[in-house]
């Protein structure tokens, strides 16, 4: 996904408005966040020496967007 397909939210673009302007001096900046993740597979030997391949949730950005 590239950086032109994803949206930013009203609530960052009102925010980015206002801190260009100088309207307010207390908005605190924007920030980059997470937009979609992706789960990470892990293969290794467990304390018995198995073979155990686990999947981790949500541990991999993919993409992200200001907030």
């Amino acid at each position: 996904m590239s950086a032109d397909s994803i949206q930013s939210s009203n609530h960052a673009i009102i925010q980015g408005l206002i801190q260009s302007l100088g309207l307010k001096k207390n908005v605190p900046e924007l920030c980059c966040v997470p937009h979609s993740l992706a789960p990470v597979s892990l293969l290794y030997y467990d304390q018995n020496r198995n073979i155990v391949l686990k999947s981790f949730p949500d541990m991999s950005v993919q993409s992200c967007s200001c907030r």
